[in-house]
């Protein structure tokens, strides 16, 4: 059973009425490889249509007792992709976590974390849009990462020398 739950910014506007809403939702799907692969789903709420930088999320992994867990890639979120969301439309990423070194068999929370406050260079949003930047938090997912199936795979070789 898979609990979504969402977290919402609301952008100011000069009407309550017309406030424009960003939500993120995260959810694990179905994955044939050992990497769990996540979904990262940008919803628009509210009744103005909101702009944003979709390359701006990242995971945040934590284990048990809050520590971050190692990240072993070079970050990509410096690569502009803008969307524009009319109110109810969604666009959705899909994210592995195969650049976080994760322990077999621990727990770890998992969320999804909107921030493109750092973008010095932001043009401004199309007509009638409004632009979010976040920081914005998902919902957080419990995962806990199997062993791989095929032992032979993690070996040096030495197993098919024999």
């Amino acid at each position: 059973m898979v609990t979504v739950l969402v977290a919402t910014l609301l952008v100011s506007s000069a009407s309550p009425s017309a406030t424009p809403r960003l939500s993120l939702e995260l959810e694990r799907i179905p994955s044939a490889w050992e990497t769990p692969l996540l979904e990262v789903r940008f919803r628009a709420r509210g009744s103005t249509d909101v702009y944003f930088n979709r390359g701006a999320v990242r995971l945040e992994i934590l284990d048990p007792r809050g520590d971050r867990a190692p990240f072993v890639c070079a970050d990509k979120r410096g690569l502009p992709a803008y969307a524009r969301l009319r109110p109810g439309e969604t666009i959705s990423e899909r994210m592995g976590v195969s650049c976080s070194h994760l322990e077999p068999g621990k727990k770890y929370t998992v969320t999804a974390v909107f921030d493109d406050g750092s973008d010095d260079f932001r043009d401004e949003a199309p007509s009638g849009a409004v632009w979010v930047i976040g920081p914005i938090r998902s919902n957080s997912i419990v995962m806990r990462p199997e062993e791989p199936h095929n032992k032979a795979l993690q070996t040096d070789g030495a197993s098919r020398r024999r």
